[in-house]
């Protein structure tokens, strides 16, 4: 939580423990108790209790080198709470082993509303998933330095049930798969991964993803209409080399594909305008007169190639006058 969220919810508790407070002490104390100020932290700190218990679930305290899960802890706790503030609405004054203690000196209720107020935000706010999936992440690593693929598997499959737009857990799965060596499972969480990572603008995390693809299996390839747009991705962040090949992977593998006819374009394009090398250029755009002659896009191409053309006989130098005296 950010220092404004945590603010809120600390008055939000305060207020929610004083509500839960005034509620209980007015419809079962003596009217003389209600006039009695009630003054303390308690009730957001409860607040505060509620959130952890839900983001944290599996977190533990150490006591020396003891593990103690903190979950049953704080239900200890607000157990302790609810039996006191039960013991209240009966009794002033608890004795207990040669003790007494005053029952309805502490607002035992403002905890109990405290805390439910923090579980609640908790859960609006989803960090009962943020949670559990930071605990999948961390369990699967683990699983991972470990050498057991499937259970990693396993662990990112559990996390995507919850957000299946997870690019880095798709990202990982993918690479699971390559360990393991599945290729077809490992094409499809790596293209589904490049498309999140595209869609956030985080083309260059969908870059990585394709060379570590690409470095299990050199011929491999993300689907045709991931790879155009990392091709595109590529020519406007300036790496236009890069673009061409990757763009070039989409039309000599997947020839009859829609974007195929694309990324042929986009490659003559780039030749042409970008990388001022007009005979390549004009190589792939005769390639697409011919291979599109019913394409939307033929005349733009026709035009292009015309303009490359022009281009290469610029480019050779005029015969030399074999006539002219020397």
């Amino acid at each position: 939580m950010g220092a404004i969220e945590f603010l809120l919810l600390y008055i939000g508790g305060g207020f929610a423990a004083s509500v839960m407070h005034v509620a209980i002490a007015s419809a079962f104390f003596p009217p003389e108790w209600t006039k009695q100020a009630a003054v303390g932290a308690s009730g957001p700190i409860a607040a505060v209790l509620g959130v952890f218990v839900i983001r944290f679930s599996r977190h533990k305290f150490y006591v020396g080198n003891a593990a103690i899960p903190a979950l049953p802890v704080v239900f200890c706790w607000l157990l302790a709470q609810i039996l006191l503030g039960l013991l209240g609405l009966q009794l002033e004054t608890l004795r207990l082993f040669g003790a007494a203690f005053t029952l309805r000196d502490v607002g035992y209720w403002a905890h109990v509303g405290g805390f439910i107020f923090g579980m609640g935000v908790a859960q609006v706010t989803r960090m009962a998933i943020e949670g559990e999936k930071e605990y999948l992440r961390n369990d699967a690593q683990a699983s991972l330095r470990r050498g057991t693929l499937l259970e990693v598997v396993n662990k990112y499959e559990a996390l995507l049930s919850y957000d299946p737009n997870d690019a880095f857990a798709n990202a990982e799965l993918a690479r699971t798969w390559a360990l393991l060596k599945d290729r077809e499972e490992a094409e499809h969480y790596y293209t589904r991964a490049a498309q999140l990572y595209l869609k956030k603008g985080l083309g260059d995390d969908a870059l990585i993803r394709y060379d570590e693809l690409r470095r299990f299996w050199p011929d491999a390839g993300f689907h045709p209409e991931t790879q155009f747009r990392l091709g595109c991705y590529l020519d406007e962040v300036g790496q236009y080399e890069r673009a061409v090949g990757i763009l070039g992977q989409v039309f000599l593998k997947h020839p009859g594909s829609a974007e195929a006819e694309m990324a042929m374009l986009k490659a003559g394009q780039i030749q042409l305008n970008r990388l001022s090398k007009a005979g390549l250029a004009a190589a792939i755009l005769a390639k697409f007169v011919d291979s599109y002659p019913q394409s939307e896009w033929l005349r733009f191409a026709e035009q292009l190639l015309a303009k490359a053309r022009e281009r290469v006989e610029d480019q050779i130098p005029p015969w030399p006058d074999l006539t002219a005296e020397r």
